[in-house]
Parts: structure tokens; sequence; C-alpha cells
């Protein structure tokens, strides 16, 4: 069975099982992740600034806008994620909190500043070659 699937920024995209978004937090479930793979991820906030979810289709179904601040990556050993067919799997659940705006704000100027300034720096150069 297809799952549910996170898409970020970059277009890649993470099956994910559990979403919720509660206090100012979204936290996301995993049943069987990859620990590593998973703080990688939600530790690189330029892939973070739009988190869209999607069926397993590939239809967005909703939008987490800056949810670039991991506060929390947790693995919880054991659990039974279906009682019916007594299916126990290690579930990994990652917890994100929204970047002010002012935050994001600073961090696109300063992404156009360094723009502008190697701009200049490159027709300053052929200008005195």
């Amino acid at each position: 069975m297809e799952k549910d699937k996170l898409i970020f920024t970059d277009g890649t995209n993470l099956e994910y099982d559990t979403i919720s978004v509660s206090q100012g937090r979204l936290c996301i479930a995993f049943n069987s992740g990859n620990f590593t793979e998973l703080e990688t991820k939600f530790s690189n906030a330029a892939v973070l600034e739009k988190i869209y979810q999607a069926d397993p289709q590939g239809n967005k179904t909703a939008v987490h806008k800056n949810y670039s601040i991991l506060k929390e990556i947790s693995k919880r050993k054991n659990v039974v994620t279906d009682e019916i067919n007594e299916v126990v799997e290690d579930v990994i659940v990652v917890c994100m909190e929204q970047e002010p705006e002012w935050v994001v704000s600073q961090r696109k100027q300063d992404n156009r500043i360094s723009s502008v300034e190697e701009t200049a720096e490159i027709l300053t150069m052929d200008a005195l070659a």
C-alpha cells in the first residue's frame, strides 16, 4: 500500500505515516525510518521552506511553511503499528518548529545581497581585465 508523502522545496519527497500540527510544532512519524537520513533531511533549512503533504498519487493536500527548526527527533523501539496484523516497528518522530517570518525574510535578503556582491565582483574583474 502506498503512503502519503511529503514534498520538499527541492522537489524530493518522502513517505510518512502520520503528521500533526499542534502548539506551533509540526510532528511527523515514520515507521521503520532511517534515523540518520531523517535527521539530515530535517536539518537542511533550504529544503524546508515549504513542505507539502501529498496523497500517494502526488496531489498536494496541504502546505507547511517555514517549519525549519528541528526541535526533536526521537526513536521508539518495538511499537505495535498494526494490531490486526501484529506489526511491530521502530517509529521515528521528527518535530519541527516554525521559523519567525523576520528570520526567513533576513535569510532571503542575505541570499540576494550575496548574489549582488558576486555579480559586482565578476563585473569588476571583467572591467579590470
